[in-house]
């Protein structure tokens, strides 16, 4: 069902850990030519995706900069002409409560999960509309569907790629263009480590609000960002599709014994 990535032209960003590096080896192994951007070292995972047999390349640095989003795109036209899929990935979260929070860290994660995606998803529509299409995929959280406290700077950046997404679906979707959400819950990646660091709920903490009894590994995420992104999906758009084992079916108390 979504075996027809080969010869497409995919962007990710924050591919060089986590989610970000199962995508990117997800669609390498499908047959996709590859941009990849993360703020560390990048030739690690454009490696192995050339192991794979992709084409990929890849930029450094921080999407804070709105050099960096034009550089990808630029990127992406000069090496393969056009770019099909967008996989909007990179983000980051600090500490903090609406008195807590300092804003210039609030302002840092907001420019990368909220303008990087803006800015990277506003360059490529005018070149997917020129295609014939293509589509446009956010990494959100669940952190931006309920309220969570000590992580305003976090949840709120993540609640508004939901709503990016949605207004970019009514305007983009008669151009070929579908826009969705992946929003995992608690993924077992260095950024879960920060989080139990942070608030000092352990992984069988986690295990024990999830239904099934256990968390998604980052392969699940890219699983669901691989679909979303195939023409198996081309009537899903505008959807959030949550990958956190059933954690938003209900509230977060630990399953019976």
């Amino acid at each position: 069902m979504v075996d027809d990535f080969d010869g497409k032209v995919v962007i990710v960003t924050g591919a060089t850990s986590g989610i970000g590096f199962a995508t990117a080896l997800a669609f390498a192994e499908k047959g996709a030519r590859l941009i990849l951007s993360g703020r560390d070292a990048i030739d690690p995972v454009v490696s192995q995706c050339r192991a794979q047999g992709a084409e990929a390349f890849g930029i450094s640095g921080d999407l804070r900069e709105a050099e960096l989003c034009r550089a990808i795109i630029a990127e992406a036209i000069g090496r393969f002409g056009t770019v099909d899929v967008l996989i909007n990935n990179a983000g980051f979260g600090v500490s903090g409560g609406v008195e807590t929070v300092d804003e210039e860290q609030l302002r840092a994660v907001w420019e990368v999960n909220f303008l990087g995606a803006f800015r990277l998803s506003r360059l490529v529509t005018p070149v997917m509309r020129q295609h014939g299409g293509g589509a446009i995929l956010f990494t959100t959280a669940l952190a931006g569907m309920y309220g969570m406290a000590n992580a305003v700077a976090y949840s709120t950046s993540k609640a508004a790629i939901i709503n990016l997404c949605k207004s970019m679906t009514m305007e983009l979707s008669r151009d070929g263009i579908t826009c969705n959400c992946v929003s995992p819950g608690p993924v077992d990646t260095p950024m879960l480590q920060e989080a139990i660091d942070v608030y000092g709920i352990t992984c069988d903490g986690f295990r024990a609000a999830s239904p099934t009894g256990r968390i998604a590994t980052a392969q699940d995420v890219a699983n669901a960002l691989l679909f979303l992104s195939s023409g198996a999906a081309r009537s899903i758009n505008g959807h959030v599709l949550v990958v956190d084992n059933g954690m938003y079916a209900g509230m977060f108390t630990p399953r019976p014994a």
